[in-house]
């Protein structure tokens, strides 16, 4: 591995720790926000029209299981009455496969809601589950329509006597029709224009302040923002001392790596490189993309 190789992977790796960053800004604001009963009966009335049925003690979050998300997705489940809500974000690449993700998701879920309610589902007697109903958000560039469905049998090889279906609605924010999903979605796209020419911890400070300032003043999540932008901002400056401190172990590892000798490609060098870089918490990934080898022996 020479000396461009090594760049390379460096500037990869920032560019990859700059998107996780941004993802982890969005994140934050869509946990926290719908996790409010306020705006998650907002969430609820922009999708149904029975919303006045309900109190806000109704209203359940749900914990899902890391089965649906990467670091791509982030998701939020809830109950309202009889309805399972599952409500997944899609942040940059739109994912056509996320239906059988759902379904992986609900076969997790109904497991769990078996054994909480001590359902008995080898007896004679009919139990009920709840009616489950899948929901994509999409916030990256791509051009979607504004409503569209992914459906689990476009999956199959051959769906002509497809017995197991499950659809789920995409909401792609093309129309500004000032709901709490649009409002969301127009924040995310909003700070993705604002930082996306951001460079250093300053500049991406500011365009995190200006988007802020411009969702406000544009009636854009106003309130919530009002409350919480202190504790976004606070959330933004820890994210950039942890990619520094990423940056510093990265320099170290390729340090390290030198000595080692993998300037000269030497095949146990390498293999030191990786114990190295794993003793200093980087991922798998990370190491293969140091170091090329595809399996590393760190024991």
């Amino acid at each position: 591995m020479n000396i461009n190789d090594e760049t390379t992977g460096k500037t990869q790796l920032a560019r990859d720790k700059k998107i996780t960053a941004n993802r982890r800004i969005k994140d934050s604001v869509f946990t926290k926000l719908f996790s409010e009963v306020k705006y998650l009966r907002l969430l609820y009335d922009s999708l149904y029209t029975d919303g006045t049925n309900y109190q806000d003690e109704d209203f359940r979050l749900l914990t899902l299981e890391n089965v649906l998300v990467n670091d791509v997705y982030n998701d939020l489940g809830f109950m309202v009455g009889n309805r399972l809500i599952v409500l997944a974000e899609a942040q940059s690449t739109f994912n056509p496969n996320m239906a059988l993700r759902f379904l992986i998701y609900m076969a997790h879920t109904y497991r769990d809601y078996i054994k909480e309610k001590g359902l008995d589902i080898y007896g004679r007697t009919q139990i009920k589950i709840p009616e489950p109903d899948f929901l994509l958000v999409y916030t990256g560039s791509e051009k979607l329509e504004e409503y569209r469905k992914l459906h689990l049998s476009d999956m199959y090889t051959q769906n002509e006597r497809c017995k197991l279906e499950l659809t789920v609605d995409v909401f792609a924010g093309t129309r500004d029709d000032g709901n709490i999903l649009s409002q969301y979605i127009g924040f995310c796209r909003k700070y993705d224009e604002f930082g996306k020419r951001a460079k250093g911890k300053t500049e991406k400070l500011k365009a995190l302040i200006a988007t802020i300032e411009y969702c406000k003043a544009h009636n854009i999540l106003r309130e919530f923002l009002q409350k919480h932008a202190m504790e976004v901002i606070e959330m933004r400056m820890t994210l950039y001392t942890q990619e520094e401190i990423d940056a510093m172990k990265w320099d170290k590892a390729v340090m390290i790596g030198r000595k080692e000798g993998i300037s000269i490609g030497r095949n146990e060098g390498l293999h030191d490189v990786a114990k190295n870089m794993k003793k200093l918490g980087f991922s798998d990934e990370d190491i293969k993309m140091a170091t090329g080898l595809v399996s590393s022996k760190t024991e």
